[in-house]
């Protein structure tokens, strides 16, 4: 028995899509992960190939780590889940919503909203947070983690069988690790994030005039909602100072910061 998966990306999430290939692979032999760079011969034809692959597949994963993503960014995913709705087989039809996952870190991309989400986080699903000092296979909070449920989930939902029994201390104990490496990848990958002029540049907009810099008192217009989306900031104009103690307050509120953003004044 083989369960094929499908895993899309952004192109800065492969390091990750790669880690929850292995993670799959590692918690069963019967899982057959295609991830495009790791799986494509060399001289195949790629769209033939992947067209094929997403028509195999009975679950399709979205890798979106880091700051929110707008819809633009993950248009290819989005044609590939597309593709995958229209072709899973009658039998799972009924499902596709639930087969169809974003595994996010922040906040997942609006038009996936109808589809399953995972948030990753540190933070188990009551809301608590997970000492990841602990030893991850004995680290039982982990069990409570979003990640790991969708591990088990994966595990269990198959079309004919569970692929293996969940319940064994040896099951566990792997579910936690991978669930942990996983955490851990997306937390650092989220941290180090940065949001380039050009995705800003259409979204937030200030005024300098000859001879002057950027200042505190510098005031930032917003567009369609940016401020709210970006910052938390919830009128449509505000002020450089404003910004920087919004990210400042966010940092000092969570022990891994807020991603980090690097704002450059447009060239006179």
């Amino acid at each position: 028995m083989t369960v094929p998966v499908f895993i899309s990306y952004h192109g800065t999430d492969f390091a990750i899509a790669r880690e929850l290939r292995t993670s799959l692979l590692r918690l069963s032999d019967d899982f057959d992960v295609f991830l495009d760079r790791d799986t494509i011969a060399r001289g195949a034809e790629y769209k033939r190939v992947i067209a094929a692959k997403i028509k195999e597949a009975e679950w399709f994963v979205i890798v979106c780590t880091g700051f929110p993503r707008r819809d633009a960014d993950m248009m290819w995913s989005f044609y590939e889940a597309g593709q995958f709705q229209a072709t899973l087989r009658d039998s799972l039809a009924n499902e596709a919503n639930k087969r169809i996952v974003c595994v996010f870190d922040s906040e997942p991309p609006s038009i996936l909203s109808e589809f399953q989400g995972v948030q990753v986080s540190e933070k188990q699903r009551s809301g608590q947070p997970i000492d990841m000092s602990l030893r991850p296979g004995q680290n039982i909070q982990l069990d409570d983690s979003a990640i790991y449920n969708f591990l088990e989930q994966m595990i269990t939902n198959s079309p004919d069988q569970p692929l293996r029994a969940v319940g064994t201390t040896s099951a566990r104990e792997m579910l936690r690790e991978e669930s942990h490496k996983l955490i851990t990848q997306f937390l650092a990958a989220g941290s180090h994030v940065i949001v380039e002029e050009k995705s800003l540049q259409p979204r937030i907009s200030f005024e300098l005039l000859a001879d002057t810099k950027l200042s505190p008192q510098t005031a930032v217009k917003s567009y369609d909602a940016s401020l709210r989306q970006l910052f938390g900031i919830e009128s449509e104009e505000t002020t450089w100072a404003d910004i920087v103690q919004t990210c400042a307050r966010r940092m000092e509120a969570s022990r891994h910061g807020f991603p980090i953003l690097k704002l450059r004044p447009p060239k006179s």
